[in-house]
């Protein structure tokens, strides 16, 4: 499934802030039964929570901020405030129910809004829930007049944004305030100018991302990779979220490709695990925590947090499977530490050089997709279908020397791109045009065809890597990857625009880490492939 992101400015309801126009479930009946690695099975429960990370993240997420809200309402109730204050009516909930609709419309006139929540892991139970939250987070947090904010919303903006900007805002509303009453004093009947929705909903979203992140910033949250006992998938502070209770709200968006996905993931990391156990090199769960702890604090002082990173750029479904991944690495590392050297490295430089000093490719691809890439939803008996319609076009490209390429890519290449969100001219930075790629370096290259780290490392490779890397100008393929079978065309190259150094010591960093990324990938693979599994297809 797509996770390309297509923004909703401005987000009026909390977790509407980015939905994608592409990608969506078929609906999987079941978990696919018991797995076993060499003997050992993943209880039913580990397979229930790693579902709940894969297709569980807003869930997750709002799980997370109803916590931290329900807090905040205790701590004021303590002090002597009425509960009531915090509470909506139905009419205010259903208006904005109808406005987030009505935003989407909007945005995305020509898709139906309940299939772009739906391609989002989204339902109509989960928007709902999501509109009660913002408004009781508005209530809690962001009252309309600034002068009654509480302290902790002051003390959130004054950290990202002064304490001159709420002197301002109070100052503001002061002003405000007495015109509205010399105006009423007059009585000259002098219309009142309308408010500006739109600049205020800007407003507020920013208001709130501020808040939410300093919320966030101050909370103790953990997942299983932080010792989290069996059947719970979060804890916030000292509350426990359950793993039936957010499955239950996901089992929906679940489809049999993320099943399969998530299970070879769990037996990989199980294999990974038990090779690295057996030589006494397996991170224990202080020095892990100590080193993740560690890796994690450079990022806490960015705007770009390492959840950000691992999550949206490296594409984990998860914080815990970004945090189960680095164990991994990490205990490798050691694995191999007397390998990390300068003559292995040396040998490694001429791929680094292409990845870390941006070389870039010209590169088109025809698409024989397994899910119609339109709608969202994977075909029935959809990957016999990409594979047979691939070798056809394999067929038709062999009988005239790839000479007939641009006519066999506009006949059989099924990439879709969404449509453009009404008012935001400049968001689909990412295009696909139907597989005319065009000059992309490699990272680009990963977003167009929606492989990522994480999937890399699921699958042993990806197809962007041998492209970018590999394959000779020309026509190879087909290959199997994330949406069906891919033929791929490399026109031209370009070179590194940056050689790297490895007596410089941060480019020798980078080096290392692309280094072990591509050992770490081949070397889990051929575990899994030479372990005794039962339970995957």
């Amino acid at each position: 499934m797509s996770t390309r992101f297509l923004r909703l400015l401005p987000a009026i309801v909390l977790g509407l802030a980015t939905l994608a126009a592409l990608g969506g479930p078929a609906h999987a009946q079941n978990l696919g039964g018991p797995l076993k690695v060499n003997g050992k099975e993943i209880p039913v429960s580990a397979i229930k929570r790693e579902m709940v990370y894969a297709a569980g993240a807003q869930v997750l997420e709002g799980k997370k901020l109803d916590v931290i809200i329900e807090e905040e309402i205790a701590r004021r109730v303590a002090a002597g405030e009425d509960r009531a204050k915090f509470e909506f009516t139905q009419e205010e909930k259903d208006a904005l129910f109808s406005a987030a609709l009505q935003q989407i419309k909007d945005q995305y006139p020509t898709l139906d809004p309940m299939e772009v929540l739906e391609r989002n892991g989204l339902s109509k139970r989960l928007l709902e829930g999501q509109v009660g939250q913002t408004l009781r987070f508005d209530k809690v947090f962001l009252p309309a007049d600034p002068r009654q904010w509480p302290v902790t919303t002051t003390d959130a903006i004054t950290e990202s944004a002064g304490a001159d900007f709420i002197t301002k805002l109070r100052e503001a509303q002061d002003e405000k305030d007495k015109k509205a009453k010399e105006a009423a004093a007059a009585g000259n009947g002098e219309p009142v100018p309308a408010p500006d929705k739109k600049g205020e909903d800007m407003f507020k979203m920013i208001m709130r991302k501020m808040v939410m992140q300093s919320l966030f910033d101050k909370s103790v949250v953990k997942y299983a990779s932080n010792g989290l006992p069996d059947g719970v998938a979060m804890q916030v502070n000292e509350r426990k979220i359950m793993t039936d209770e957010v499955y239950d709200l996901v089992s929906g968006s679940l489809n049999d490709e993320r099943i399969r996905q998530t299970r070879v993931w769990l037996a990989k990391i199980e294999a990974c695990k038990q090779e690295l156990q057996a030589k006494g090199i397996w991170l224990g769960d202080e020095e892990f925590q100590k080193l993740f702890a560690e890796h994690k604090a450079p990022y806490d002082q960015s705007p770009f947090k390492l959840e950000v990173i691992a999550t949206g750029f490296k594409r984990f479904p998860s914080m815990d499977s970004y945090m189960t991944f680095f164990r991994v690495l990490k205990s490798y590392e050691r694995m191999i530490q007397y390998e990390i050297n300068d003559e292995n490295l040396t040998k490694h430089l001429a791929r680094a050089n292409k990845l870390l000093g941006l070389s870039r490719c010209n590169v088109q691809m025809i698409l024989c997709s397994a899910m119609d890439m339109s709608t969202g939803k994977w075909r029935p008996d959809g990957w016999e279908y990409a594979k047979n319609r691939a070798l056809e076009a394999s067929k038709l490209l062999a009988e005239k020397n790839g000479d007939n390429w641009d006519e066999v890519l506009e006949q059989f290449s099924e990439f879709w791109d969404p449509p453009t969100p009404v008012g935001q001219p400049n968001v689909n930075s990412n295009l696909r045009n139907k597989g005319r790629i065009g000059i992309v370096n490699r990272n680009e290259m990963l977003q167009r065809i929606d492989e990522s780290e994480f999937s890399m490392f699921v699958e042993g490779a990806g197809i962007v890597d041998y492209v970018f890397f590999d394959q000779p100008e020309g026509i190879d393929g087909p290959f199997k990857g994330p949406h069906g079978y891919y033929i791929t065309r490399v026109i031209s190259r370009t070179p590194p625009t940056k050689e790297f150094s490895l007596t410089e010591p941060q480019q020798r960093d980078l080096v290392v880490q692309d280094y072990l990324s591509m050992r770490v990938n081949a070397w889990a693979q051929d575990l899994l492939e030479n372990a005794k599994v039962e339970g995957l297809q």
